[in-house]
């Protein structure tokens, strides 16, 4: 065999070779391609039902009731029980501006009590355990010995009786002044007087002029005894013209 065939086999076998390499490199680079796993998809946007519940609000905690007004002072509010003048009517009326004036009071607790003379208020106060008993009695000026008794002779005692023992704890008197818009007590302006339930309201210088006095009179005793006890008088609208 010459040598210029034999060379030629070895130059092809060398090329199938060259070629056969080539192959298998490109085989494994594709097979390395292919396993390489492929990038996660992105996540999903979370959606509303995966998100954290909020709490609910808490609800509003109920209103605290109203505590009711603290009672400085319990008072059966009485009338002389004297048979024997005529000023029954006339302490009547004092009686009830009075016990309306003491009610506004909310530190007060005021019930009127029957007609009593004064030894029967001090004794029904010695009964009472919280109680105190007020007074009033209406008179007339005894110091008058005219037979025309002017506004100015009437006046209205009251007395305050202590619980238990019938003590006195205040007492004074008030004497009727014509009718004026307010009345000063404790260097404060008090309007007076307070209508009276089933009483006309009139003109003050008509005849109804004691009437309104009475009434005056009335409230500014009250404002005293509230006093005593270290309560403040609530403010009165005045509505008398």
């Amino acid at each position: 065999m010459s040598k210029r065939p034999l060379y030629t086999i070895c130059n092809l076998l060398a090329l199938c070779i060259y070629i056969l390499a080539l192959s298998i490199g490109s085989a494994q680079a594709q097979s390395g391609r292919r396993t390489q796993p492929p990038p996660p998809p992105p996540a999903p946007p979370p959606s509303v039902s995966s998100q954290p519940s909020r709490p609910p609000d808490p609800e509003p905690a109920p209103p605290e009731p109203e505590k009711a007004p603290e009672v400085l002072a319990r008072l059966l509010v009485t009338v002389d029980d004297n048979k024997f003048d005529n000023l029954g009517n006339l302490a009547n009326v004092v009686v009830s501006t009075c016990t309306e004036r003491l009610r506004q009071a909310t530190a007060l607790s005021v019930s009127k009590e029957k007609p009593l003379n004064r030894k029967e208020a001090s004794d029904k106060a010695k009964s009472e355990e919280q109680h105190h008993v007020v007074w009033i009695q209406v008179q007339v000026d005894q110091f008058n010995n005219s037979r025309n008794v002017n506004l100015q002779d009437f006046q209205v005692e009251y007395i305050v009786f202590s619980p238990k023992d019938g003590k006195i704890k205040t007492q004074g008197r008030v004497y009727l002044r014509p009718y004026q818009p307010k009345v000063g007590v404790g260097g404060i302006g008090v309007p007076v007087p307070l209508p009276i339930p089933n009483t006309p309201v009139g003109n003050p210088r008509q005849s109804s002029t004691l009437q309104y006095s009475l009434e005056q009179a009335g409230v500014e005793a009250a404002d005293r005894i509230m006093q005593a006890f270290k309560v403040s008088p609530p403010p009165v609208l005045n509505r008398r013209p």
